[in-house]
Formats: structure tokens, C-alpha cells, sequence
């Protein structure tokens, strides 16, 4: 199967997606498999290197933020290694790490709607749900940590944190690369003029992509800037 997968794009994995639901199948269905479709598709889509873009654009924005939560989640498996966690210290982790909730915000308000406009509706969707999917995880890992089990605080943040890297690496092979394809100059523009009214997490953006331009690149005329984080 690996062979004959091996050439697969990212836009082909988005489309089928998209094709299904399209077609009357559950979204619901489509997210609790997400995770075999990351497992079948790691081969084929991990050789891809991701789309260069200057400081300030919003997908190098998300990427940066993905690199902050790799590190996030190293830290946290090494507080898991030892005998006894450390409860204090893994509730501290799991407040550092539920900052991705800014970076989930940004694409269910801003890139989602945007695709959806292009009429590729389905995998965000599903991705929308794996996010709600993700913030139930955190509370969870938050009982098991008031209960003090052991067994229990190792099972759920372990299972927090494959579904965050399970969700980074879908973001960064499958719809980064397929929204870059999708949206135009403009369309980044806007998202990126507005992204300082949800925030982000970890990080701030640099200015080195200018939206202006962008949106003067795209026949637009260019606003004025409102400030906010990296302006």
C-alpha cells in the first residue's frame, strides 16, 4: 500500500476528503479516523518539505507556533519519565501547552471560512472536530491529575500529546500546503490583519511580509494597520 501511495499530494488527501463528505459521508466518521489516515499517510507525506515563506505570513506564523508546541511536548514527556511526576509541575506544562487553543482559534475563524469559500468545505470540518477533540483530551488530563493516579495522569497527557503532534503534523502536510494552493495574496491579507484580535500562542509574528504588498500584488488598495502583535 506504501508503494502505491508513495507519489500521494497533499491536495489529492485534502480532495478525497472533501469528495466523501461532499458525497454524504459523515464528517464525524472521517474525524475518528484521522488518526489512521495520518498513520497511512506519514510515509508518503513526510519527505515533503514545507512551503518557505517570509516572517510575518500567517502559515510561517503557524509553522513557528508548531515548533514551540514540539518543544512543549519533549519538555512534558520527560516530566512523564519520571517515577512520581510531578503534579505542579506537569499542571504548569499543560497551562504552557493549551496555548494552542490561539492557534486552533485562528484557523476555525480566519483560514476556515476562507477555504470554505473556495467551496472545499469537508476537511476543515473534521479537522474543526479533532480540535474539539484535542480540548477534551485536556480535560481529562486535568481529572486524572486532581485524582493522583499515576497510570491514569501518564495514559491521558501521553494521549494529549499524540493527538497534538498527530494534529501539527496534518496541519503541516496536508492543509498548510493545500491552503497555500487554494488562497490568494488578498485572502492572506486579511487573515493576517486580523490575526492580532485572537492572538498567538507562544510567539510573535515578524514583519518581514508585508500585507499591504500582498494586497496591492492582488489589485487591492492597502489599509491602514490597526498595530497589535508583530506590527
Amino acid at each position: 500500500f506504501a508503494a502505491l501511495i508513495k507519489n500521494v499530494s497533499p491536495e489529492e488527501i485534502s480532495a478525497m476528503e472533501n469528495a466523501l463528505i461532499q458525497e454524504g459521508f459523515p464528517p464525524e466518521q472521517i474525524q475518528m479516523l484521522c488518526d489512521v489516515h495520518v498513520s497511512v499517510f506519514e510515509s508518503a507525506l513526510k519527505s515533503q518539505t514545507n512551503p518557505e515563506q517570509l516572517p510575518g505570513h500567517p502559515l510561517h506564523t503557524y509553522y513557528e507556533e508548531n515548533k514551540e508546541l514540539e518543544k512543549l511536548c519533549s519538555e512534558t514527556e520527560q516530566l512523564l519519565g519520571n517515577d512520581e511526576p510531578e503534579k505542579d509541575k506537569l499542571s504548569d506544562m499543560l497551562s504552557q501547552l493549551r496555548e494552542i487553543e490561539k492557534h486552533y482559534l485562528r484557523k476555525e475563524n480566519q483560514l476556515f471560512p476562507k477555504l470554505e469559500q473556495t467551496g472545499f468545505t469537508g476537511p476543515p470540518k473534521v479537522m474543526w472536530g479533532k480540535h474539539d477533540d484535542i480540548r477534551g483530551q485536556f480535560k481529562k488530563c486535568v481529572t486524572a491529575i486532581e485524582k493522583n493516579s499515576v497510570d491514569d495522569i501518564r495514559s491521558q497527557v501521553d494521549g494529549l500529546i499524540t493527538q497534538l503532534r498527530n494534529m501539527a503534523f496534518m496541519e503541516e502536510k496536508i492543509l498548510f500546503p493545500t491552503a497555500l494552493k487554494k488562497l490568494d495574496d488578498s485572502d492572506w491579507a486579511e487573515i493576517r490583519d486580523e490575526e492580532s484580535e485572537i492572538g498567538y500562542s507562544w510567539i510573535n509574528p515578524g514583519n518581514l511580509w508585508d500585507s499591504n504588498a500582498a494586497r496591492s500584488k492582488s489589485g487591492e488598495a492597502p489599509v491602514q494597520s490597526q498595530g497589535g502583535a508583530g506590527f
